[in-house]
């Protein structure tokens, strides 16, 4: 990968990784893919920013945060046939986005956010919400001042993986219902205070000119093993997870046509229970 060469990776422990992931032949699909990703900015003459971005020393959230814009830009180009018309674009405030793209005479402001969260010793299976809901509030800093289509892509990054916490990611933008508890640290707990609510951030007078939050994630997995030479070889696969949430309350002029995504799932609703396009 020429493109990594003169990258200089800080030699911390989780920084290894990175090395591992970009030269091990064991990852070979996984590299194939990044290749795909750097193809799409020399496509478009956008390898001196990133290139630039990655200059000096590169830590590991730094490069994969890197990576998945990359990877963003290769599905919207790839898979949903978007037109690529700027990288960096600004939104007017100070701010940029990662990428903005058009679809049939209508442009969409990119963003894309890549969780970060240490992983907790013995708790694998544990609440992301907050993180989530961090990432979405940070990344609509972003939005463009005027109003068009605006989502903020959230990617599969490191330790967190927002793409198999649908049900979190749905009350953080949708909003949730549950039931105060209360009693002893080790006795039984006792509703209290009846049914709570809380808003989501898709709501009627709030994030208006956020149009949607999409989960984009790549998946190597092991497809087949086979005999070669009286050897055996694993066959790695890879497939995208994509899904996308829209904000039913946002501006007119920043809705999605859900045909764009037809092949995906999608969800819309903002008071009822949800369902795939």
């Amino acid at each position: 990968m020429s493109f990594f060469k003169s990258l200089t990776i800080t030699g911390t422990d989780k920084d290894e990784g990175v090395c591992i992931y970009l030269k091990s032949t064991t990852h070979r699909v996984f590299q194939e893919e990044i290749n795909k990703w750097l193809g799409v900015i020399y496509k478009y003459n956008a390898e001196d920013y990133y290139k630039k971005c990655l200059s000096g020393g590169v830590d590991y959230i730094r490069l994969w945060s890197t990576l998945n814009e990359l990877m963003v830009a290769y599905f919207l180009d790839n898979m949903l046939n978007l037109q690529f018309k700027l990288p960096q674009p600004s939104a007017g405030t100070g701010k940029r986005g990662e990428w903005l793209y058009q679809k049939e005479n209508q442009e969409v402001f990119i963003e894309v956010k890549s969780p970060w969260e240490e992983r907790r010793i013995g708790t694998y299976f544990y609440s992301h919400f907050n993180t989530l809901k961090d990432k979405v509030i940070e990344g609509h800093e972003h939005k463009p001042l005027r109003r068009m289509p605006f989502i903020v892509f959230i990617t599969d990054a490191l330790n967190i993986s927002p793409a198999f916490n649908n049900r979190e990611l749905k009350d953080v933008l949708y909003g949730r219902i549950g039931i105060g508890l209360e009693g002893p640290k080790n006795g039984s707990l006792k509703p209290i205070g009846g049914v709570i609510t809380q808003d989501g951030l898709f709501q009627k007078n709030k994030r208006n000119g956020l149009s949607a939050i999409c989960i984009l994630k790549l998946n190597v997995f092991l497809d087949k093993i086979i005999e070669v030479d009286k050897q055996i070889k694993m066959i790695d696969k890879q497939s995208y997870h994509f899904s996308i949430y829209h904000n039913s309350l946002c501006y007119p002029e920043c809705k999605l046509n859900p045909d764009w995504f037809r092949n995906y799932r999608q969800y819309f609703s903002h008071t009822k229970e949800l369902s795939p396009y």
